[in-house]
């Protein structure tokens, strides 16, 4: 049995409809980024409508830098629950000396990224 063009065509935009109703989110990664635990950096969106504050520690006490928006890719470069309050918490890979972003306001890793040293 051969399938039409238009046919696959609909199957596509079904099964696009069908993770947007699910409320699904695709993240693109670089190539080898997603099966290689040991990878440097990994990209996250933004998850939050309010946004993602990216403090100087990961405290929520520490100094504000700034407030990306909604749907902000953001490079993340470890992790850490080492926190007075053990909540989890994402170093940014930037220029700046450190930048730190509370874990609920990204998206969730398929592959967490290693932990701080």
């Amino acid at each position: 049995m051969r399938t039409s063009p238009k046919r696959s065509l609909l199957a596509g935009a079904a099964a696009t409809g069908v993770l947007v109703a699910c409320g699904g989110v695709a993240i693109a990664t670089p190539s080898g980024a997603a099966t290689d635990p040991a990878a440097p950096s990994r990209n996250l969106s933004v998850a939050s409508v309010h946004g993602a504050g990216v403090y100087a520690k990961p405290s929520s006490s520490a100094h504000k830098l700034r407030t990306y928006p909604y749907g902000t890719r953001l490079r993340i470069e470890c992790r850490t629950d080492k926190t007075p309050s053990g909540h989890l918490w994402y170093r940014l890979h930037t220029t700046m000396p450190t930048a730190w972003v509370p874990s609920g306001n990204v998206a969730s890793p398929a592959h967490p990224p290693k932990d701080c040293s």
